[in-house]
């Protein structure tokens, strides 16, 4: 790799240099927030399942010290991740920052490249796939085809609730892979020896994509609820919003 590849900063010295470099120049604040949006993300998600598919545990595992315990290690995912994996991996030589340069040995490069590639990628995606198809699954199971006329309609609501998590799930999925597919495929190839600019635009690129995906995650999960649609309605329209039922 060039010296025009690397990530870095000239005249940097000292334990000052040492943790401006690692905890600033890395970008450490904005890969530890985008990690702990895809954990987030996963909490909300789990919190959910409990909810559809063991309502009874749910009822006693939702209160408010345990929701905010779970919030809180979402948040702390991306730091601690990004302390075990990023900082370390950054440092000064020679009066330049570098970041993502340093390793002990190309065989731990190899190992850190695939932890982050599974706690960072595959994690996410497998909680995601597992737990909405678990919530498919059993609110489908609560629609009997040979069910009378009243149950039909009691069934109504659940066939609602279950194209709600259908959509959700793919519009989530499709989302994630299409927005941290490319960042995560290249640093995990870059991490095996394949060539990196990091200045480059396609590298920028992934970034940026990265970035949008903890945009529109927000979206991708409230727009698709009958109370946070009502509540934009009353905010943007002065009509009498419709009322719009959703069964969990």
């Amino acid at each position: 790799m060039t010296k025009s590849d690397k990530i870095s900063r000239n005249n940097l010295s000292g334990i000052g240099g040492e943790i401006l470099c690692r905890f600033w120049i890395s970008e450490f604040p904005l890969w530890s927030l985008m990690v702990s949006s895809s954990y987030n993300l996963m909490g909300l998600t789990f919190e959910r399942y409990l909810g559809i598919v063991h309502p009874l545990f749910h009822h006693t595992f939702s209160s408010r010290s345990k929701v905010l315990l779970l919030a809180g290690a979402a948040w702390c995912a991306g730091p601690v991740l990004k302390l075990c994996f990023l900082v370390p991996t950054s440092g000064i030589i020679d009066n330049y920052c570098q970041t993502m340069l340093i390793y002990a040995t190309v065989s731990w490069q190899k190992v850190s490249g695939v932890a982050v590639f599974i706690l960072e990628y595959l994690l996410p995606i497998a909680v995601f796939v597992t737990c909405y198809t678990r919530m498919f699954v059993r609110l489908r199971s609560q629609v009997h085809p040979q069910a009378t006329n009243i149950a039909n309609e009691i069934s109504i609501p659940n066939s609602r609730a279950r194209r709600i998590v259908l959509k959700t799930l793919l519009l989530v999925v499709v989302g994630y892979l299409l927005c941290n597919s490319f960042n995560q495929l290249t640093f995990l190839a870059y991490n095996f020896g394949a060539p990196l600019n990091f200045k480059g635009f396609y590298y920028n690129f992934t970034v940026i994509a990265m970035f949008a995906n903890c945009c529109i995650n927000p979206f991708l999960y409230a727009l698709q609820y009958g109370p946070y649609q009502n509540e934009l309605r009353k905010v943007f329209c002065k009509c009498k919003a419709p009322l719009v039922v959703v069964t969990s």
